[in-house]
């Protein structure tokens, strides 16, 4: 019974052990897998100290770079074959990159696009790389060391975690969005051509706001870091403990072993004795004349029967408290099962959560496919939208090869005007404005005009109104500017009236005639000046025009005609409005009329081919980034 008894001690000794064991290395194992770093794109993804799935900000990556591709030229000829992005020692980035460029191409010749894992810089000039990635924080690498590597070669430099203005184009993680900024002077060096709206969305930062931004970054990384060093520790120290334990359990069931031997010995001593009495008692019967004679050395028996039954009393207590123990012992089996099972239902618990988020997965993957089915869509849509634009650019590029041909030839300002200058810049491809020339007999007759709209409906506008200053001069025989813009209206109301719907278009314009002989000149005007600097003087001298169009209007009455008589250095200038209307300066304003009048003095002693260029300058200095409001025509000319 008692032999019984320790064996059963010593399979619940072993049972507890191994049970012990089992939950520690459950134990260890949830704190390592805690601290794995990486895991596929799509599966269950551990997560920073801050609680961030790390592949979250990866993807938000990969979608910026793949959006790069399509929204930055490369230069002419730089990609022949295969479009080929690095991605230095960044798995996962590259696993994303790879299924983010799957479906798509490069460029108008569709061109594959194939993502590279390359662990070093010497790869990069041998495989011919036409965008590299290179995240400092895992490589190191400087910025002179990646410009070194990629040399003249067209090669776009997308990196994370430099200093700004560093590279190309290079990412901060804020949160878990990422951001990025734009080196414009490095990338446009290379070649590129960045779509403005990748600067729109570009971090607006200066060096020091950007560093920053970079210092904070870096310094939740060393956060982690530390904590990452303090869990190893952490299990460390688990480790060694659990060793110790295991050390102590193994001497207790040598312990255990010791014990259940002396055991076993006692109770062959036991059957020993007993099988001696026995024996003593057959002799006792057989030999009952002899008991007289060995009374004493039956009493000598006598005592060592009574020391060997202490000895059994001694060994049945000693029996007692091992079960005892072994009861103890049982209990705590018993705890054992009980956490053993708490552990197998909180893992059912996980395996059950992991389930539905492996679910949630899949739900994600097919609404990301749809998205990419609709972006496909997209993408067709807009490849027959350029194509429609091409042609309609087309065809307004031949609409200006035709409103060219009516403007008037440079040689012919050359030959009558002589000192002259023309800032014409017209808003699109066509213009409303445009400036016009006759000559009769000694007489020479020039316009700057401005026709309602812009682009091709102030084009068309524009034909019309050219065509019919030139048969109010040819058809007509008129040479004074009052009588020919008069004509002229009436010319435009005869053709307006015609359509079957009210048109209100017209023209503003100022007309001058010139007597190359006499040097008297005369002007006329709708709704546009002229102003005059004469040799000497400090103003400019303004002559009204009429307050009405060429056009439909309320009240038409005959046009002024004005006489003036130059003298040899006077110059003469007339201009449409929009060169006054530009916006731009430091607050967005417009220009307006009287910095155009101050700038007009204060250059009105400079050649005119002089003047032209301040103008101009004037203009894009004060326009900067602004959108080009309307057409410019101004005219310059000196008697």
């Amino acid at each position: 019974m008692i032999k019984i008894m320790c064996n059963k001690c010593y399979s619940a000794s072993r049972y507890f052990f191994y049970s012990l064991l089992t939950i520690t290395i459950l134990t260890i194992s949830s704190q390592v897998y805690s601290q794995t770093p990486e895991s596929d794109t799509y599966t269950q993804t551990p997560k920073f100290a801050n609680g961030n799935k790390p592949n979250r900000v990866a993807t938000f990556k990969g979608l910026f770079i793949n959006n790069f591709i399509k929204y930055v030229k490369w230069p002419k000829n730089a990609v022949k074959d295969t479009f080929r992005l690095g991605v230095l020692n960044d798995r996962v980035l590259e696993k994303i990159l790879k299924r983010a460029t799957r479906k798509i191409s490069f460029g108008e010749d569709s061109l594959p696009i194939k993502v590279l894992f390359m662990e070093n810089l010497d790869d990069i000039s041998s495989l011919d790389i036409h965008m590299l990635y290179s995240d400092f924080e895992k490589n190191s690498y400087s910025a002179k060391k990646l410009f070194s590597a990629i040399g003249s070669n067209p090669t776009l430099l997308i990196t994370e975690n430099y200093d700004f203005g560093a590279t190309m184009i290079n990412f901060i993680t804020i949160g878990i969005q990422p951001k990025f900024e734009i080196n414009i002077e490095n990338t446009e060096q290379r070649g590129f051509k960045v779509d403005r709206r990748m600067i729109t969305y570009s971090l607006k930062t200066n060096k020091d706001e950007f560093k920053k931004l970079l210092s904070g970054v870096r310094q939740d990384l060393d956060k982690e870091v530390a904590t990452n060093v303090k869990q190893t520790k952490k299990i460390e120290d688990l480790s060694n403990d659990i060793q110790e334990r295991i050390k102590i359990l193994a001497l207790k069931e040598s312990q255990l072993n010791e014990i259940q031997e002396n055991i076993e010995a006692q109770n062959l001593m036991s059957q020993q004795l007993k099988f001696l009495l026995d024996s003593n008692k057959n002799v006792v019967e057989q030999k009952e004349a002899e008991i007289e004679i060995s009374e004493k050395y039956l009493q000598a028996q006598i005592k060592k029967l009574e020391k060997a039954e202490l000895n059994l009393e001694e060994i049945e207590r000693k029996s007692s408290q091992t079960l005892k123990h072994l009861n103890n012992q049982k209990i705590i089996t018993y705890v054992s099962v009980v956490i053993i099972f708490i552990v197998a239902f909180l893992l059912f618990i996980a395996l059950r959560n992991y389930k539905k988020q492996k679910e949630q997965s899949l739900v994600i993957i097919k609404q990301k496919e749809e998205v990419e089915g609709q972006r496909d869509e997209i993408s067709k849509q807009h490849v027959q939208l350029e194509e429609k634009t091409r042609e309609i650019t087309d065809s307004i590029n031949y609409a200006k090869r035709i409103q060219e041909a009516i403007l008037p030839p440079v040689s012919l300002f050359d030959k009558y005007l002589k000192k002259y200058f023309i800032f014409y810049l017209p808003k699109d491809i066509v213009a409303g404005d445009f400036y016009w020339m006759e000559v009769v007999g000694p007489n020479v007759i020039f316009a700057a005009a401005d026709c309602t709209g812009h682009g091709v409906p102030g084009a068309l506008v524009s034909v019309l109104c050219s065509n019919a200053l030139n048969r109010a001069v040819k058809e007509y025989g008129i040479i004074e500017p009052g009588k020919i813009l008069d004509k002229t209206l009436e010319i435009i109301l005869e053709k307006f009236t015609q359509a079957e719907e009210t048109v209100k278009d017209g023209m503003d314009i100022s007309l001058c005639s010139y007597n190359m002989e006499t040097k008297e000149l005369q002007y006329a005007g709708a709704n546009n000046p002229l102003w005059i600097t004469r040799k000497g003087s400090k103003v400019i001298e303004e002559f009204i025009p009429n307050k009405q169009p060429i056009g439909a209007y309320l009240k038409l009455e005959p046009f002024t005609n004005h006489s003036i008589q130059l003298n040899e250095g006077d110059s003469i200038y007339i201009f449409s409005d929009g060169y006054a209307d530009q916006f731009g300066g430091d607050m967005g304003k417009k220009y307006k009329t009287f910095r155009f009048r101050n700038l007009l003095l204060s250059i009105r002693d400079k050649d005119l081919i002089t003047q032209k260029k301040l103008i101009e300058k004037a203009h894009f200095d004060w326009r900067r980034d602004e959108e080009q409001l309307d057409d410019i025509c101004v005219i310059g000319f000196r008697a």
